[in-house]
């Protein structure tokens, strides 16, 4: 008698759980993305050799950049330089995060900022360039560009003992990112409301990669040398003066995070105008012709 309760149990609980179950699938069909979220260009294969640039922002043929957000939130400064746990054993616990951005701010007058954590993510692609030489290897030139805006509380700027105002502290910035330039037009104001420095400040980074390729029909395969060392392949697409890149099988190009599609002109150095590539009339970035210095400011007037 028991193990017939058990069956009959067993049952209806299995033609209860079986609406619960269609409807769990429903929601999940319905809540997830379908398809890839960068649609791949045409891949009709072409020569690729030469120089290209990336097409300004704006003005490529409209869908032809792509770039998937990638969220990797910043490493805790106590979980860096850890060995890789072996198996079995337990990961590091983690901690939360630094809302000072590993700020360390001193009452040094030279050197005031000892540390600080300059954390961005998903910043757009720019002023690209790459090159495919006969000699089977390439080189290339990608570039990102934001602003990012943050807040410090008087607690972050008052613990190591500085005792500035916030224009003190952008000065602060400025000489503790002389000369590098990928951290640049620092700003910084109070905050009325709840005190400390709203800050703001320029990324401006430039990602040289270099390897060797090879071409297969519509896809190239590009062995890195830098930053890392594997291979990464890519669809392309030559028409006229144009060239289309897509990530091969949902995969970033040339490994750059996020990007996934991208659209490319032949580079002129010689026409006599600055078009893509370049940072000035027929030189700069792309171009073999390194742009003259910019003419120094004149004397104040004594």
């Amino acid at each position: 008698m028991l193990n017939l309760y058990r069956r009959l149990d067993t049952r209806l609980m299995g033609k209860a759980r079986a609406p619960m179950l269609a409807l769990v699938l429903l929601s999940l069909s319905l809540g997830c993305a379908k398809g890839n979220v960068c649609k791949d260009l045409a891949s009709c294969g072409g020569n690729p050799m030469d120089k290209w640039a990336q097409v300004p922002r704006g003005e490529e043929t409209p869908g032809t950049y792509c770039q998937e957000v990638v969220h990797a939130p910043p490493i805790e400064s106590t979980l860096r330089g850890q060995l890789t746990p072996v198996a079995r054993q337990r990961l590091p616990e983690r901690t939360t995060l630094d809302w000072c951005s590993e700020l360390v701010i001193t009452g040094d007058q030279k050197e005031a900022i000892k540390n600080h954590n300059y954390w961005w993510e998903d910043l757009p692609y720019l002023n690209g360039f790459l090159e495919y030489l006969p000699n089977g290897t390439y080189l290339a030139g990608l570039t990102r560009k934001g602003f990012v805006d943050r807040w410090y509380s008087q607690t972050c700027l008052r613990k190591y003992g500085f005792v500035g105002n916030c224009q003190d502290f952008k000065a602060a910035f400025e000489r503790a990112n002389q000369g590098a330039g990928e951290y640049n037009t620092f700003e910084c104001n109070e905050n009325a409301q709840r005190g400390g420095c709203d800050c703001s400040f320029q990324i401006f980074e430039v990602n040289k990669l270099y390897g060797t390729y090879s071409v297969d029909g519509s896809t190239i395969t590009h062995y890195s040398a830098s930053p890392v060392e594997h291979a990464s392949q890519v669809s392309m697409c030559v028409q006229g003066d144009k060239i289309k890149f897509t990530g091969k099988d949902n995969s970033f190009l040339w490994d750059r995070p996020g990007l996934r599609t991208m659209e490319m002109v032949r580079m002129n150095c010689n026409d006599g105008v600055m078009g893509p590539g370049e940072l000035g009339v027929d030189c700069g970035l792309g171009c073999p012709n390194p742009c003259p210095a910019p003419a120094p400011a004149p004397a104040p007037a004594p």
